[in-house]
């Protein structure tokens, strides 16, 4: 306690505020520099103290340094006001250079704090801290020393924070000698280059290199300047991840080109001529640069054909920056420039609207998307159109210059027609059918359309778009739902709106729709509803201003909701009706109340206080209906219930489970909603009204044992606490409440439930929401102390008790209190104790209370450290933070190491030591200044080393590299090799040499240092290998000189690889038995490390017998995996130099080897496809190996070997003599390929039909009728399958099949494939495949059945049905099968349709039939009738797009006139 107590009494507000205040009022003319100097003494007194103790209070620190930052700027003031006194005027002797950097390291050591505050008022102390060091000093030489040591001192750390860079950025500034860091420190841009990964540092990493490099910028050596970084922007540019390019191209680059636009030109040049992707992605990064700064015009710097191809690639990013280039930029004032006629061509012709829409996986390529095109069409479009309507009325003003005027009306209308066209294409997506990523983007443009442009278009004049946006009020996304509401409420002119919703009995139709779906419990199906029938409210609120309607509304709601309650409460056992499921009600008549405003319910008070009234008392009767099956003791009363016997089976009682937490739910949202609108709940319910619906919630929450339900109740229960506590009459209740919930705690009446039930929330909600008041930490810390005390009590275990103990529920409530967000102020007080307690009890002996520990543990550490994974949080401070931390660690460590250094270690010994580990990992030691307790856990931690669980060995090596210093490892290092021999516990030298392995990945050595340390370790390979007789040791022996491999990018010497290749022919050929896990993971690293090293020599021989001995000698089925796995890393160079011929042979014995191991099977097909696909087929291949191939597809039970055999027949049938081998395997691609089946199946499908596709050469074989159902087969399935990999691949396959240059999009592939078929294919086989294309997009059995169904569904189905195909748009893909008919119209034969006519019609007389009674004619809401009757009528207006036909046309009319109103008559036949 003595340091907490010194720690609180360091900084003193009231003295603070005293100093400040005399700081800022003292006049310099009249201050000597002594006062000045006593003053910076005085705080400087303070600092140590700090440096020493810690800091209690974070405000205070701010304050302390602020007020510390005064202080100097007032000295600097004095320097510059008494100029002669220059130097020393402060301080005597050298004796302020000590107090100097001591300050320095007080920044350095509190720079990372987690509190943001601080931080920033480090940073400003710092600056002027730096200005005070130069004006002090007598000559700038001394000044310069001082601040290069800084710049030393930060280098020692590690450099892993932006704040950090941010000092060394700050420092660096002020260095007159501006090439000091890349003088010593030459790996720095390097080492700082690679943090660019990581989003949090990259901007801070940038600005710091900028200032580097813009000190050392001189405009007569540009090109030398240039040469000093271009190698290593190069290298990380070619070389590193995308992360790191695009770091790169985001946050240094553009500064650099803005020092030097030069350098921008000459980086270009470097990738101008180079179709590599990552070429491609550094242009076009390069130039969108160029473009931004005004440097350079993008669009002259390559061709229209390269354009196209980048606008249509297949990775999205060089898309969706290629896009950037066409219609963003400030080249020129690019902004008010005419637009070409050519840019919207390019978009149209290419598809390119259509390409990012499809983008569904990537949103922030969409989001990216939409960005450009807001900028576009809001900037440059509307500019563009201004200005030439500007210039137009100017010339036709003028009478002159006719063929100007004519050009000038094209662009215009070009424009016009351009955005025309985009309105209406857009539209089209908002229908059924449409995958998300469609619908969503599209809406997201039409609001910005509907928003920047409305004077050049309105998108509100064609109804469709009207009609599709209230039938997307249905639509299952939330979001799709609240974006067709709001563009519906935006419409404008209102007038348009108004006459739209009159007509066509529009009102009466959304109102039954949406009843109707109202009871519905599949999926969100009733949010639908609800939100359709809030739009109703709106519009009668908003554009017809008749209130009375809404209020007719809201009563027949009302009526249904209190009949179906009514319905529910008379019989629970009967068969479900509809009515009885009021959930949709509540939601929709939330969403309407809160479209009343003030003047609505300030009019309205009778019917507001009756909608109280009704509700409140519905909310009650739900409630009393429902506790059961959402209660903690549902399975009791269950058990007792004998009307639970009597719901008919399991899926019943799931319907009334379903619906309980639903209404609960939502009648808990709509009470919610009435009681925090203070107002109106004061007139409406009175003070005993309103505490008794508080109550309810306090009771749910206590109550609830079902996940959803609980989430949803708990911020209703925060809720009303803060309208509590905000209240004078009402502020009393919350704290009432927290007394009893403590005093519940110590009840031993609860049954047992997973986290104490609700407890810990109706604590913690109370504390966040009292968070206000003047009281709110009081009450924190008295409950913290509460629940600390009881949690503290000794009791006495009972192992079969089944009633919770007070201690559990302390536990818990302890926990949540620091997951809370709301309580991190409060709860960071009480970290220390809270520790101790875990700690003290991982060896409980209830398991409650150990599992109580844990979670405990889990939540403070989850607090103190977040998320991150490496140590970031300076060691020294957080033991000043947390002083007794500390000491409880060392406690602990002590007791475990008695233990084990006694009558041996148990696994409950090391149950409270591996959170101590954990802890320390997390811990920086290099970053701040070594203090006591880190010096004392280094010591004892050494001597853990020895402890016999390979686990703990393990943290204690990584807590011991992070401990170390570079000096103290390499001693360390040295140390253990010269004492090795001398060393009989194996366990101490395994620990050891995982600490090494530690080490040397984290710390820099110097070159010299390293080379001792290499040859040290070197030595000893026949020590660890082989006399230890150790194979976890050999393990991490053989790991250490892996690592020292691929620092050096070397491989083993000579002497390595002998000692190696011994110990791993000794080990494959010795005559044990014995299966040794340890044994194989050290020879898989031997193995790999040899094979590198005799490749690196080019001894292929010897890696052609090595593997041959892996393969077939002892079965070590994990060095087998790797060494296989190896193969396939490095196919090329294995394949250049003959070693896949040579070892193919063995590879197929694997896969005939009913003995082999699955996952080496597996990976053996892989291979010996490739290897069959190289070329080297016609040598191996015999008709057996296509028999044995079958056989596993069609019989082995291994998924992956079943889909690899289907891969490795792709790349072999091709010698198959038999037809029918090939009608076999295209049967079973294209059943793999089936919507339903794994993504697994289907990759595979498509990776055997691209390499047997890709093992035909030139000239192809055009009437080859599998090769082209194969390719046919690509195009309907693979371009619109819902894996992107899988669209991917099979773009691939067919670029490389028509000779394309880049990488294409599937949609784009799509469009062109028509084209591009034609060429490849004899036109007949094609035309004839393509009819079955045709025929295979008619309505199947299944989809006919699920049409009957979708009319027959009860309320009591639970769950939607996704479509399998996520990606595909079924209407789009129609749309593009009858472009491409339409195209055909002169040269298909027509008998060639007649079975595609014939299942048409068909079709069209089912959906007739289907619709035959009146009542299914209004189905908004059921989004798969609509998409699949849709894609009906337009396979009939196909075929007569076609050819006439009189009888389908009758046949569509008919349909057409089936369905009354117009809106689904448009949405069905306006295709």
């Amino acid at each position: 306690m003595m340091s907490r107590i010194r720690r609180d009494d360091i900084l003193e507000a009231g003295h603070l505020n005293d100093l400040r205040s005399q700081l800022i009022e003292c006049d310099l003319n009249f201050t000597s520099s002594e006062e000045l100097a006593r003053t910076f003494n005085e705080l400087y007194q303070k600092l140590q103290l700090i440096n020493e103790y810690g800091i209690s209070q974070e405000k205070l620190a701010v304050l302390f340094n602020d007020i510390y930052g005064i202080c100097v700027q007032r000295m600097i003031q004095y320097s510059k006001l008494n100029k002669n006194e220059k130097g020393m005027v402060f301080f005597k002797g050298e004796e302020h250079r000590v107090k100097f950097q001591e300050i320095f390291n007080y920044i350095l050591l509190h720079i990372n704090h987690t509190f943001n505050p601080l931080i920033n008022s480090l940073n400003n102390f710092l600056k002027k801290m730096i200005t005070l060091v130069i004006v002090n000093e007598k000559n700038e030489e001394d000044a310069q020393l001082i601040l290069q040591s800084w710049i030393d001192a930060v280098m020692k750390t590690n450099l892993n924070t932006k704040n950090f860079f941010n000092i060394i950025d700050i420092v660096s500034k002020s260095l007159t000698k501006k090439s000091y860091i890349f003088d010593n420190y030459p790996e720095f841009c390097r080492d700082s280059i690679i943090l660019l990964e990581s989003d949090t540092l990259a901007n801070a990493v940038s600005k710091c290199l900028v200032t580097l490099y813009s000190g050392t910028y001189d405009r007569e050596k540009e090109l030398e300047w240039f040469e000093s970084w271009k190698e290593i922007i190069l290298h990380y540019l070619n070389e590193s991840t995308e992360k790191i390019r695009q770091s790169l191209q985001v946050y240094l680059l553009p500064n650099l080109f803005q020092i030097s636009p030069k350098s921008l030109q000459l980086l270009i040049s470097q990738y101008s001529k180079n179709n590599d992707n990552i070429h491609i992605d550094n242009l076009i990064g390069l130039l969108k640069i160029g473009q931004n700064l005004s440097l350079v015009d993008p669009l002259e710097s390559f061709s229209n054909d390269q354009l196209v191809a980048f606008l249509t690639h297949e990775h999205a990013k060089y898309r969706v920056n290629a896009c950037e280039l066409l219609l963003g930029g400030t080249y020129k004032n690019i902004k008010s420039q005419p637009i070409p006629c050519e840019t919207y061509l390019l978009i149209k012709e290419n598809h390119i609207i259509e390409i990012f829409l499809n983008d569904y996986e990537d949103v922030e390529i969409r989001n990216h998307f939409i960005s450009i095109l807001q900028q576009f069409i809001t900037v440059r479009f509307k500019e563009s159109i201004y200005g030439l309507n500007r210039q137009l009325k100017s010339l036709v003003g003028k009478g002159v210059q006719p063929e100007k005027q004519e050009e000038i009306r094209k662009l215009i209308e070009s424009g016009e027609e351009f955005i025309q066209w985009l309105v209406k294409y857009l539209i089209h997506y908002l229908k059924v059918g449409s995958s998300y990523s469609q619908l969503s983007t599209s809406m997201k443009i039409l609001q910005l359309i509907a928003e920047k442009i409305p004077e050049i278009i309105n998108i509100y004049r064609d109804p469709l778009i009207f009609d599709l946006l209230i039938q997307n009020l249905f639509n299952n996304y939330e979001n799709i739902r609240e974006s067709s509401l709001e563009l519906l409420i935006k419409s404008s002119p209102s007038s348009i709106l108004v006459d739209y919703m009159e007509n066509d009995n529009t009102r009466s139709y959304i109102v039954d729709q949406s009843c109707e779906i109202l009871h519905c419990l599949k999926g969100r199906k009733s949010e639908g509803g609800a939100k359709a029938l809030e739009f109703l409210a709106i519009y009668y609120l908003d554009f017809l201003q008749e209130p009375s309607e809404v209020i007719s509304l809201v009563d027949i709601l009302l009526e249904r909701l209190s009949h179906g309650i009514q319905l529910a409460a008379q019989d629970t056992t009967q068969i479900f009706a509809n009515e009885q499921f009021v959930h949709g009600y509540f939601k929709a008549l939330n969403l309407i109340y809160s479209r009343f405003d003030k003047d609505f319910k300030a009019k309205h008070i009778s019917f507001v206080s009756k909608f109280y009234d009704q509700i409140i008392e519905q909310c009650f009767t739900i409630w009393e209906l429902e506790r059961l099956w959402l209660s903690n003791s549902f399975d009791e009363e269950a058990d007792e219930d004998d009307s639970m016997d009597e719901l008919s089976g399991e899926h019943n009682a799931k319907v009334k489970l379903n619906h309980a937490w639903k209404v609960v739910k939502d009648s808990n949202l709509l009470l919610t909603r009435l009681l925090t609108d203070t107002e109106a709940s004061k007139n409406a319910l009175g003070n005993d009204g309103f505490l008794r619906c508080c109550e309810l919630i306090i009771d749910q929450l206590a109550s609830i044992n079902h996940r959803g339900a609980f989430s949803s109740i708990y911020p209703s229960y925060i809720s009303i606490c803060e309208v509590c506590s905000m209240s004078e009459k009402f502020s009393s209740y919350p704290e009432i409440w927290l007394s009893q919930n403590l005093q519940l705690i110590e009840s031993k009446t609860q049954f047992i439930s997973r986290r104490s039930g609700g407890l810990p929330f109706l604590i913690s909600g109370i504390l966040i929401a009292n968070k206000a008041t003047k009281n709110s930490k009081n009450l924190a810390e008295l409950t913290f102390k509460k629940l600390l005390e009881i949690a503290n009590r000794p009791y006495e275990h009972i192992a079969d008790e089944k009633i919770d103990i007070p201690q559990v529920h302390a536990f818990n409530c302890i926990k949540q209190m620091f997951i809370e967000s709301g309580l991190v102020e409060i709860s960071t007080h009480f970290v220390e104790e809270s520790l101790d307690l875990a700690l003290e009890n991982f060896t409980n002996e209830s398991w409650s209370v150990r599992n109580c520990a844990v979670m405990l543990f889990s939540s403070i550490q989850q607090r103190v450290f977040g998320s991150k994974k490496e140590p970031s949080y300076p060691s020294k401070l957080f033991f000043n933070k947390y002083p007794s931390v500390g000491e409880i660690m060392l406690r602990q460590l002590s007791v475990e190491l008695d233990h084990q250094e006694g009558e041996g270690t148990s696994v409950e010994d090391n149950q409270s030591m591996l959170p101590i580990l954990l802890i320390l990992l997390k811990l920086d030691t290099v970053s701040s200044t070594e203090d006591k307790t880190t010096i004392k856990l280094k010591r004892i931690l050494v001597r853990f080393l020895n402890n016999r669980f390979w686990k703990v060995r393990e943290i204690i090596a990584k807590c011991l590299a992070s401990f170390y210093t570079s000096s103290e490892f390499a001693s360390f290092t040295l140390e253990f090799i010269d004492s090795v021999h001398s060393m009989a516990d194996l366990n101490r030298i395994h620990g050891s040499l995982m600490t090494i392995l530690e080490g040397l990945s984290k710390f820099k050595i110097s070159d010299s240092a390293y080379e001792t340390l290499e040859t040290s370790i070197y030595s000893k390979a026949e020590h660890f290998l082989v006399h230890c007789k150790s194979f976890p040791i050999a393990k991490v022996y053989v790991d250490i000189i892996k690592l020292l491999a691929e620092k050096k990018n070397e491989t083993l010497n000579k002497t390595l690889q002998d000692v190696f290749g011994h110990f791993f022919i000794n080990c494959l050929t010795s005559d044990s038995d014995i299966l040794v896990g340890g044994e194989q993971l050290a020879l898989e690293v031997v193995n790999i490390l040899l094979l590198k090293s005799y490749i690196r020599n080019r001894n292929y021989d010897t890696v052609i017998d090595l593997i041959r001995l892996v393969l077939f000698g002892k079965e070590f089925y994990h060095v087998q995996l790797a060494t296989l796995t190896f193969i396939q890393d490095n196919f090329e160079e294995l394949n250049e130099e003959g070693v896949l011929k040579t070892i193919a042979p063995e590879i197929w014995e694997i896969i005939v080897n009913n003995d082999s191991w699955k996952p080496i099977k597996s990976i053996a097909l892989d291979l010996y496809a490739d290897i069959m696909a190289k070329g080297w087929n016609a040598k191996f291949y015999t008709s057996d190996q296509l028999i044995i191939l079958f056989g596993l597809v069609k019989r082995e039970n291994n998924e992956n070997i079943k889909m690899k055999s289907l891969e490795c027949i792709g790349s072999l049938i091709n010698f198959a003599a038999d037809d029918n081998d090939y009608d076999v395997f295209l049967r079973t691609c294209e059943m793999f390929l089936e919507e339903e089946n794994s993504v697994k199946y289907r990759q595979s499908s498509i990776q055997a039909l691209t390499q047997f596709v890709n093992t035909f050469d030139n000239p192809l074989p055009t009437s080859n009728v599998y090769f082209g159902r194969a390719i046919v087969m690509l195009f309907s399935r693979g371009l619109e399958d819902d894996d992107e990999h899988i669209r991917e691949a099979t773009s691939q396959c067919l670029v490389s099949l028509f000779g394309f240059n880049y990488a294409t999009n599937a949609v784009f592939m799509r469009h062109t494939f028509s084209t591009e078929i034609k060429k490849i294919l004899d036109e007949k086989l094609y035309f004839k495949l393509f009819c079955q294309v045709l025929l295979e997009n008619c309505l199947s059995s299944e989809e006919k059945s699920q049409l009957n169904q979708e009319f027959d569904d009860s309320s009591t189905v639970l769950f939607d049905t996704e479509n399998s195909n996520l990606y595909k748009n079924d209407l789009e893909s129609t749309k593009l099968l009858a472009d491409l008919l339409l195209s055909y119209k002169d040269v298909i034969p027509t008998d060639f349709l007649d079975d595609f006519s014939t299942t048409v019609v068909s079709d069209l007389q089912f959906i007739l039939q289907t619709f035959s009674s009146s009542e299914k004619t209004i189905f908004w809401s059921r989004e798969e009738s609509f998409a699949t009757v849709t894609r009906a009528i337009m396979n009939g207006q196909m075929l007569l797009s076609f050819r006439k036909n009189a009888a389908l046309t009758h046949l569509l009319d008919e349909i057409k006139n089936r369905f009354a109103m117009q809106s689904t008559k448009r949405i069905l036949f306006d295709t």
